[in-house]
């Protein structure tokens, strides 16, 4: 009973560590900036991605923020809101150049194999950093065991002048997926007739015994 408790908490330690918050960081240098940002997201696991951290381009006082997302990819859809998914707006504070975290909490899933489109984006007259490049919008520019940022585009708010061949720069927060924990095999237990029957075997060994001395 007691192997199996721990065996339990054992597992249980192991899954709560496996799947503590992840963090990929896409850092500068920086070249341009634009109000937003949109990117693609390729998962080699089971992920969900809770959050975001941009480069402001100049210090910003709770400047609003929008995030959104769309199954797939952004590309062909830059200047369609309606295959846009709202799924946060927080008042942004932060100073020029420093990373600093939008303070929304998101709870998109992707799964393994796939890929999810995201929009980053200020509401107002205020840019966030990314950087220009040649490698062409979708290609896998920085990534890490679980996910992969892909060559997005810079955009004009809300859903305008969009720039392709731009990589976001900042910070992606996720989580690994859980999988059930694998359950531990249970040790047997005798009731009151296994009780009894142990007992009855066990006196019988003993009469046995004592014929045999006797002898």
């Amino acid at each position: 009973m007691i192997r199996s408790l721990l065996v339990s908490a054992a597992l249980t330690l192991s899954s709560c560590l496996a799947f503590a918050q992840q963090t990929l960081d896409s850092p500068p240098p920086w070249g341009n900036n634009r109000q937003g940002v949109m990117f693609d997201v390729a998962a080699s696991n089971d992920v969900t991605i809770t959050g975001f951290g941009i480069y402001p381009y100049v210090d910003m006082n709770d400047v609003t923020f929008e995030v959104y997302t769309r199954s797939g990819t952004y590309a062909g859809f830059e200047s369609n809101p309606s295959e846009w998914t709202l799924i946060g707006t927080a008042g942004v504070t932060g100073s020029a150049s420093e990373l600093v975290d939008i303070p929304v909490t998101l709870n998109t899933a992707i799964e393994s194999g796939a890929s999810q489109a995201f929009y980053i984006t200020s509401t107002g007259p205020y840019n966030i950093r990314y950087r220009a490049t040649t490698s062409p919008s979708g290609t896998a520019f920085i990534g890490d065991a679980n996910i992969d940022i892909l060559v997005g585009a810079g955009v004009v708010y809300p859903f305008d002048n969009a720039n392709s061949e731009r990589e976001f720069v900042g910070r992606i927060h996720y989580d690994l997926t859980p999988v059930a924990p694998i359950a531990p095999t249970p040790v047997p237990t005798l009731g009151i007739f296994g009780l009894m029957g142990l007992a009855g075997a066990i006196g019988a060994a003993g009469v046995a015994m004592n014929r045999r001395r006797k002898q």
